[in-house]
């Protein structure tokens, strides 16, 4: 195989419909793609005829040995909100030499709707909790997606999943890719980075502005808000270490009881007023009914009749 991908390979749409890929995934519709990237609708040679989708990459364009190997640990992996890798693997396609994988077929993507619309708060916070769940669960397994982007945010069957093809790590750069990513030596705080450019552009329709070759941090725009604002500033710090963990994301979402803030503090202040008030006239009622009583008790024999009433 050639390592070099000739001009008849160029990305997006390199690969024309109708093609086999490997023997055995026929290329049936072109469902998109990026600048190193094309998806395509195949079908699973399992004899049941299901749909799934195909991606393939120039080989050049990754580090190939190291993507493969973590896609032979994705295939492995299981949880509701990652979608399975069934395949993946090398060939040939007019003497160029490519990568693929095999998932399933999405019925939408987020890169999808961004072009039409903003999410909406309410919906970036049904977004976060799936991809923090299998954030969550690669972490724990020592895993880092590294290719945290709307084109592998998916709806599958009204379930949101993100692509299976993690540790993609290709040889350009792009914001979503962290301060690091030109070391090589990827933890999980590349993914905090990715998913606050995500949401940043899931609210806005844009990624933050950020100049790579100046430092500094990528300028959040102050229309977006809270939590969302606080949990972007924290995520994309360029300090590895001084970022937002997922623990602290979850907290920003959901703050314990008693420490929504200032304001609110504010507003409980000026209820407890009422209340003080109201304590006090409750105080004052009482003492005046004990004295009534006392004063029954004690000339009670003037408040009582001297004879039984008779009764008729």
């Amino acid at each position: 195989m050639r390592s070099a991908v000739s001009a008849t390979a160029t990305f997006p749409g390199a690969i024309s419909v109708g093609r086999v890929i490997d023997g055995r995934f026929p290329l049936l519709q072109e469902l998109g793609g990026t600048k190193w990237s094309s998806a395509y609708l195949t079908q699973l040679d399992d004899g049941r005829e299901r749909k799934a989708a195909i991606k393939i990459f120039p080989f050049e364009s990754v580090d190939a040995p190291a993507t493969m190997a973590r896609w032979d640990i994705a295939k492995t992996l299981s949880h509701p909100h990652l979608m399975p890798l069934f395949y993946a693997g090398r060939c040939e396609v007019d003497g160029d030499d490519l990568l693929y994988v095999v998932t399933e077929y999405a019925d939408e993507t987020l890169s999808q709707v961004l072009p039409e619309r903003p999410l909406s708060p309410r919906e970036v916070r049904e977004m976060l909790g799936p991809v923090w769940g299998a954030l969550s669960y690669l972490h724990k397994r020592c895993l880092t997606h590294g290719h945290l982007r709307p084109t592998n945010i998916m709806v599958i069957d009204d379930r949101l999943k993100l692509s299976p093809d993690f540790g993609w790590y290709s040889r350009t750069r792009n914001i979503y890719d962290p301060p690091e990513a030109g070391t090589g030596n990827l933890g999980p705080a590349a993914d905090i980075w990715s998913l606050g450019i995500l949401l940043v552009e899931a609210l806005t329709q844009q990624p933050p502005v950020w100049d790579r070759s100046q430092g500094g941090e990528p300028e959040i725009p102050a229309t977006i808000p809270e939590p969302f604002f606080t949990i972007c500033r924290e995520c994309l710090g360029t300090d590895p270490e001084r970022r937002c963990t997922l623990a602290g994301i979850k907290a920003h979402l959901n703050p314990p009881a008693g420490s929504a803030g200032q304001s609110a503090e504010a507003i409980l202040d000026a209820t407890a007023k009422p209340s003080n008030r109201f304590r006090a006239m409750i105080l004052t009622g009482t003492v005046l009914f004990v004295l009534l009583m006392f004063a029954a008790f004690k000339f009670g024999w003037e408040l009582t009749p001297s004879s039984p009433v008779p009764v008729p």
